[in-house]
């Protein structure tokens, strides 16, 4: 709500487009005497925001919150850890302190690491303690989980009316799929039974120093006297715990050329954290920063080029990736597909007259290599935990060898024509928004982050005004291109997954789960469109020992759930996600049919689409499809539901094969300036828009559906900032500025 104010102050005609924008005639621009107004409100409203964070900070982001109300003492923080934390069974090293903070969920280890950070903060010498349970201890706790006591209330419930709506619907649909997939009959549970009962034998405490003693602190015990009294433990210090107890991430960035009838790929940024010593939830960007000579021979550095222009022109790209707020750059790569940095205009002259002298001398001439072409860029992301459940998904940026690959092979002769080159140009220009999950966010620390980010991008939204005003300031899109917008929707689309659940207390994340939005340019209706999608990527969960719903039927209901959250933050009426699709089946719609390994393929379905399907067949998943395909932008896609045939996890997947819920909008051309900063205002500027449209949703929508019936503590100050905030700018509530439509 906070930053749908913020809208409202830059809600001016002058927002309408930018120079030399594609339609006819420019608005009237915001007045100077209109800017200050807005930017002397902005300022305001960013320092009451900074006041209210520091004056009241969140027990599910902060450990200082809990250590006040425990008063510091060694015995209330290990109560509060015990009785506020609830345990859940994985291995290893995924929520850290931070994620039990958060969902107040963790397995032994983690909800260790939170209780002695706690105690490190509050004056106190810990360590940790490993050891290996007895099967009989581990068989008496299991018993003991698997029934009532083991079970917590919900920090919050659903006030939402339509939520039982939703409920019942998503269940609805599960069942039905669950038909077709041929899970009629529940599962053997003795696979995950053995799997509860290793993640228990591995035992983690915390020891305390007291006098000349070590004191244990085991979560587990009411006591807090370890459990694992068998054996010598080992001891290890707080920052020290062994490299393979950590759930890890890597992202990669892959690329592709063609060269002489041969594909080779390459890795120009790749990075690799552990879950758990990062921030819960974690975010990361990834976008590419365009380059070509051409640009640079510029004389008029006022010169724009549009989007399409950069596109068709650039030769060179550098991937970059923004995590929790840290750049991180990649290597360079040409549009032949080698990883190549750059020549500058100074540069490529010497070493032109170089190569002049060389060759006057009688030296060799330079061999000229094969012709080759960028074809394809994909997101790749790997997780590794200490359960050796690692998980692999690749994401396409583009592919413009996608039909010839899933049907008649590499092609021996390449030849890209401009459309081609200008797809992947705009596919160049696209960016994707992640978060990474330990844990589930809670909508206490979604609020705080609101906040949190109007106040990081106070200059950000300044130099909206400035753009609005037409004011030329050099320091415009350098404030654009280091916004740091944490994706709210998709951490609110993280928290509504167990918000909308039919089984809160049976569902958590007990490996990474990973949320995307995809920006996607492409060109098309006469000028370039920008898509957003929003893409469900890994969303396996655990289901806690004695729940009622069979673990596979439980997953597979969660991915139905999953793939209807997708469309929570939308903003297009027309729908093209997987959970839409499936409900229009009871309309009239073709009847959707299961695929598995060898089964009979339908033949009216897009090729890149079928190609995706047999390897998800071949792997062993079954496949529940519509066999009359979709459109979108012109191009038919498949719908289809992925479910794992073991443990039930469930996705469904839609255009390029995402899980996504399409929004098509026809954007106006962005005048840029040269180099790299052509599209840091643009897509700074799209990425303000993005943040905008989802705030007013997370800050007040979900906080109703979270706490509607509940007095909070903060209600009362934070009430007051939202109605000063309302107040500055009369008008609807939910404007934003026309370009952000």
């Amino acid at each position: 709500m906070l930053l749908a104010a913020a809208s409202m102050l830059l809600a001016f005609p002058g927002f309408a487009q930018t120079p030399q924008a594609s339609d006819a005639a420019d608005p009237p621009k915001m007045s100077d005497q209109e800017a200050d107004v807005a930017i002397a409100r902005l300022k305001e409203i960013a320092n009451d925001a900074d006041q209210f964070v520091r004056a009241n900070p969140s027990s599910h982001l902060e450990l200082q919150p809990v250590l006040e109300q425990c008063d510091y003492d060694l015995q209330k923080l290990f109560e509060w850890v015990r009785t506020e934390t609830r345990w859940t069974p994985y291995r290893g090293a995924l929520r850290g302190a931070a994620g039990v903070l958060m969902d107040r969920r963790g397995n032994s280890l983690d909800r260790s690491l939170l209780l002695a950070n706690l105690l490190l903060q509050a004056g106190f010498e810990v360590r940790l303690a490993r050891s290996e349970l007895s099967a009989t201890t581990a068989q008496a706790l299991l018993d003991k989980y698997s029934g009532a006591a083991g079970k917590a209330a919900p920090s919050g419930k659903p006030g939402n009316p339509d939520v039982l709506d939703k409920q019942q619907e998503v269940a609805a649909q599960a069942r039905d799929l669950a038909a077709l997939a041929g899970f009629t009959e529940k599962a053997a549970g003795g696979q995950q039974t053995e799997q509860f009962l290793a993640d228990l034998a591995d035992h983690w405490w915390v020891q305390v120093e007291s006098g000349n003693a070590w004191q244990d602190l085991d979560p587990m015990a009411a006591d807090g006297k370890t459990l694992a009294s068998e054996g010598r433990p080992t001891i290890l210090p707080l920052d020290k715990l062994p490299d393979d107890v950590h759930h890890r991430l890597e992202i990669k960035l892959v690329i592709e050329r063609w060269e002489a009838g041969r594909l080779v790929e390459e890795v120009p940024l790749q990075h690799e954290i552990a879950v758990d010593e990062a921030p819960s939830p974690s975010y990361f960007k990834m976008g590419f920063g365009p380059y070509s000579e051409g640009w640079a021979s510029r004389e008029d550095a006022k010169d724009g080029l549009s989007a399409v222009q950069i596109a068709d022109s650039a030769r060179f790209w550098r991937p970059w990736l923004k995590l929790n707020g840290k750049t991180i750059p990649g290597e360079w790569f040409d549009d032949s597909g080698h990883l190549e940095a750059p020549v500058t205009l100074e540069n490529a002259k010497k070493l032109g007259a170089a190569n002049s002298a060389l060759s006057g001398l009688g030296g060799k001439a330079v061999k000229k290599a094969p012709p080759s072409f960028l074809t394809a860029a994909w997101l790749e992301y790997d997780t590794s935990d200490p359960g050796n459940r690692a998980q692999h998904v690749r994401r396409e940026i583009f592919d413009l060898l996608a039909n010839e690959r899933s049907s008649t092979g590499v092609p021996a002769q390449l030849a890209l024509s401009p459309a081609k080159v200008r797809d992947r140009g705009l596919a160049l220009l696209s960016q994707t928004s992640n978060v990474e999950l330990n844990s589930t966010p809670h909508p206490e620390a979604l609020d705080q982050y609101a906040f949190e980010v109007f106040v990081r991008n106070k200059n950000v939204f300044i130099a909206l005004v400035y753009l609005a005003a037409g004011r030329e300031d050099k320091r415009v899109p350098i404030a654009l291109a280091q916004a740091d917008f944490r994706p709210l929707d998709l951490m609110a689309t993280a928290a509504l997954r167990e918000l909308w659940s039919r089984q809160p207390d049976d569902i958590y994340i007990d490996r990474i789960n990973l949320i995307s939005s995809h920006q996607i340019q492409t060109s098309g209706g006469g000028g370039r469109t920008t898509a957003f999608a929003t893409d469900i990527v890994l969303n396996r969960v655990g289901v806690m020992p004695g729940a009622a719903l069979d673990a596979r039927l439980a997953r597979l209901e969660q991915g139905v759930l999953d793939t209807l959250v997708e469309t929570r933050f939308s903003r297009n009426a027309d729908s093209y996600n997987t959970f839409q699709n499936f409900r229009a089946r009871a309309n009239g719609a073709s009847d959707w049919i299961a695929i598995t390994d060898g089964a009979a393929f339908p033949e009216s379905l897009p090729v890149t689409d079928s190609g995706r399907i047999r390897s998800a067949a071949s792997n062993g998943d079954v496949v529940v499809v519509a066999p009359v395909p979709y459109e979108f932008g012109g191009r038919p896609f498949a719908s289809w539901w992925q479910i794992d045939a073991t443990d039930g996890t469930t996705l469904g997947r839609g255009y390029r094969g995402w899980g996504s819920e399409m929004v098509e909008t026809l954007e106006t051309e962005t005048v840029a300036t040269r180099e790299t900063a052509p599209v840091a205002q643009e897509l700074g500027k799209n990425d303000a828009c993005k943040m905008l449209g989802a705030a007013a949703e997370v800050t007040v929508d979900l906080a109703a559906e979270w706490a509607a019936a509940e007095a909070r503590a903060r209600a009362a100050g934070r009430g007051a900032l939202i109605d000063k905030i309302k107040a500055a700018d009369p008008g609807k509530w939910d404007d934003l500025p026309p370009w952000c439509r």
